[in-house]
């Protein structure tokens, strides 16, 4: 009895169809899936990489949409790119969560029943501690007057319904890359800000300190011993100068309060640099007419 013909068409161990002879194997179902597989283990062992090498926690990202399918959609995926996730049914759930949980980014879709995205993206913009909080809207809508206006109102991208997962990562991960390196930026502008009032917070005191000692040693330096009336004048700018001095320091005291020299807490983005020159200058005119202007020049 004669054996049973292999079909060629299919391999009987994996159901998957035969190699024919002389050409090369094609990858099947199963092996698609474990290369989709691996790609998604690699993409998440990269996030986790990045966040490790950086010192930093896992970025955790805010999902605020009305359809259930969409959050568990979008946070499954994120999960499996390494990231955490938190979601939010609804744009008034949305907004309690972005203060309550203090994402490192938000998803937020714009049309839904309570508030509208944009409405919650108005109320996170005008929230002091979350004004740079970086935002990519989720809509079904592809009209360029949608898109405009939320690019138009701060949001970093825009990305429309149906998305594909791995894409959607992607724009999360380079999102919060481009947000990390704008902070950087603005930290590393602030420290200019600070070394260049510091700067000039010295500049300002030693002109006023050098300026009263060199009045004190040139009077000195002219004043005969044996006339009264000279060591009289002298005296008199001595006492003048030590004045200019003392309240000098007595300023520098003041101010220190406000200028926190190991740090940029004095420094506002959203106001001009303390002018500490005009400051200190006004401060001690301030300290000369309270002591009966004691302050003055060498003369």
């Amino acid at each position: 009895m004669k054996a049973p013909e292999a079909n060629p068409e299919e391999n009987r161990s994996t159901g998957e169809p035969s190699t024919p002879p002389g050409e090369k194997a094609k990858p099947g179902k199963a092996a698609g899936a474990a290369a989709q597989a691996a790609g998604e283990t690699e993409s998440a062992a990269e996030a986790a990489g990045e966040t490790e090498a950086a010192g930093e926690e896992t970025p955790l990202i805010l999902i605020v949409d009305d359809e259930p399918l969409a959050l568990d959609l979008s946070s499954l995926t994120l999960q499996r790119h390494g990231f955490r996730t938190e979601t939010a049914r609804g744009g008034e759930e949305g907004w309690s969560k972005v203060q309550e949980v203090h994402p490192d980014l938000v998803l937020l879709d714009i049309t839904m029943p309570d508030i509208s995205g944009f409405e919650v993206f108005d109320r996170i913009r005008k929230h002091g501690e979350l004004q740079t909080l970086p935002v990519i809207f989720l809509s079904a809508r592809d009209d360029v007057e949608h898109r405009v206006k939320g690019l138009e109102l701060g949001a970093v991208d825009y990305i429309t319904k149906p998305y594909n997962p791995s894409e959607l990562a992607a724009r999360v991960r380079t999102t919060l890359r481009m947000h990390r390196l704008e902070q950087e930026l603005l930290e590393r502008q602030r420290e200019d800000i600070r070394r260049d009032a510091v700067n000039a917070f010295l500049t300002t005191v030693s002109h006023y300190i050098n300026n009263a000692v060199a009045a004190i040693q040139g009077r000195a330096s002219i004043t005969d011993p044996e006339d009264p009336e000279a060591v009289e004048r002298m005296i008199s700018v001595v006492l003048r100068q030590s004045r200019v001095i003392a309240s000098t320091i007595h300023a520098i005291e003041e101010m220190s309060k406000h200028l926190v020299l190991e740090t940029t807490s004095y420094v506002s983005t959203e106001r001009e640099m303390l002018d500490i020159e005009e400051a200190l200058k006004n401060r001690l005119r301030e300290l000369d007419e309270r002591d009966g202007g004691m302050q003055g020049d060498g003369g």
